[in-house]
């Protein structure tokens, strides 16, 4: 190739480049935007008063209908997740100009901006003039977007902000029975066909209220309010909720929460079919569908919510140990913690091992049931163990047999509730002939 022919095709790249350049950008030249400067101006969320998005497809229309309520208007009538919601408000607060590409929005088609890909429309009531942004193409070079606020210019921005506002208004259909957090709940109220199930928080400690009052195991009340809180029905249809659903083919769900009016009250069913099960709120125009395997939460035993931790003390507090079994009681006592500990059975005093008698404390203390009783057997009990502190009793177990390798528990602190331990957790009480020193 010749050297002026050479020259030509330099030349003709170079317009090729140009032309490329100004396809993507608006003639001018670009002007950096302020560091971390944000798309739109600043905004509260709790201002929101509604939200509307088109963004190719059918306009959606969100309005507030309470402090943490929304609902859709547009293009159908619903309750509306207020955390779809806020994920809208949070990108849009989050949202920032990358680079400015034209001072002015005049000639808004070369950028895909008239008509523009997407429309949002924030109406903040009266606390201030209402948002309104446009998204256009994407980049030429890249995943951004040109996007435009009311009376600016043409930004570049992160092209993940179209895929949160451009969603079909089904996306932001509310599919939770119960919607609130699962920390935020205060009383959870289960009626089952095998019975009543209530429980309820005083702070951050869960108790059982039916089918008897006693302390509950914060793990599995936590467990079921997180199980509660995630049950999301899938559409099932134009499917009415039964109105007059007999108690023994459904489970009723009733919450009371934090921030929340009145309880919330839900219904699943004792059955299901190919996996799933017919679920509905209070007051629900549709029923929806949940799996199978999240309602098991719902099944399991009121005696898998009761604390079956028995005795919870600190070692070091332990001042005296008292053992009675077969009519005979041994005294143990130490002045502070490390002092040597004293031994006395009836009139005679011994000399104790004191890493025998901290072995059996931390037993008592590690004892958990491996289920509960009705009652307590009639017949009289074999033992009787007290731990106490300078202040007074940190724990008493009265204790007998139940057979099959297992004994019966019971501590004034849970009146009503008899334990059944496994006779390898406690063990054989320890009298003088193990405590003592060799």
């Amino acid at each position: 190739m010749s050297l002026r022919g050479l020259l030509v095709l330099i030349g003709l790249l170079a317009a090729a480049i140009v032309v490329l350049v100004r396809v993507g950008t608006h003639p001018g030249t670009p002007a950096p935007a302020p560091a971390d400067a944000a798309l739109v101006r600043a905004f509260t969320e709790s201002n929101v008063h509604a939200i509307e998005l088109d963004c190719g497809g059918t306009p959606v229309a969100l309005l507030r209908a309470g402090a943490a309520a929304w609902r859709l208007a547009k293009p159908f009538e619903a309750e509306a997740d207020p955390r779809k919601v806020h994920e809208v408000v949070s990108a849009l607060q989050d949202a920032r100009a990358h680079r400015v590409v034209a001072e002015k929005a005049d000639d808004g088609a070369s950028f895909g901006l008239a008509p523009a890909a997407c429309t949002v429309r924030v109406d903040l009531g009266a606390a201030a003039p209402a948002l309104t942004l446009r998204l256009g193409r994407t980049s030429p070079v890249g995943t951004e977007r040109y996007a435009a606020a009311a009376g600016g210019g043409v930004v570049l921005t992160d092209g993940a902000l179209f895929g949160t506002l451009a969603r079909a208004a089904d996306a932001f259909r509310e599919r939770r029975l119960i919607p609130v957090a699962g920390d935020d709940m205060t009383r959870i109220v289960l009626t089952r066909p095998d019975g009543r199930l209530a429980l309820s928080k005083i702070g951050e400690a869960w108790q059982v209220e039916s089918p008897r009052r006693d302390a509950a195991s914060g793990n599995a009340c936590t467990n079921l309010a997180r199980a509660i809180a995630a049950l999301e029905a899938a559409d099932a249809g134009p499917v009415e909720p039964p109105r007059d659903a007999r108690p023994e083919r459904r489970i009723e769900i009733r919450v009371a929460a934090r921030g929340v009016d009145r309880p919330l009250v839900a219904f699943v069913a004792t059955a299901g079919v190919s996996g799933q099960r017919v679920a509905w709120r209070e007051g629900a125009a549709r029923a929806g569908l949940v799996a199978e395997s999240a309602a098991q939460e719902l099944l399991r035993t009121a005696d898998s919510y009761f604390e079956t931790r028995i005795a919870t003390f600190s070692l070091p507090d332990v001042r005296s140990v008292s053992l009675l079994r077969g009519g005979t009681t041994v005294e143990l006592a130490r002045t502070g913690e490390g002092a040597p500990w004293t031994g006395r059975e009836g009139a005679s005093t011994f000399k104790v091992e004191g890493t025998r008698v901290i072995d059996f404390l931390n037993k008592i203390r590690s004892l958990t049931a491996s289920g509960f009783e009705p009652s307590r057997p009639a017949a009289p009990p074999a033992g009787e163990i007290t731990v106490r502190s300078e202040r007074g009793d940190l724990a008493r177990l009265t204790y007998g047999p139940l057979g099959s390798g297992s004994q019966w528990v019971t501590t004034p602190v849970r009146q009503g509730t008899v334990f059944r331990v496994e006779q390898a957790s406690l063990g054989a009480v320890p009298g003088r002939a193990e405590l003592a020193q060799p």
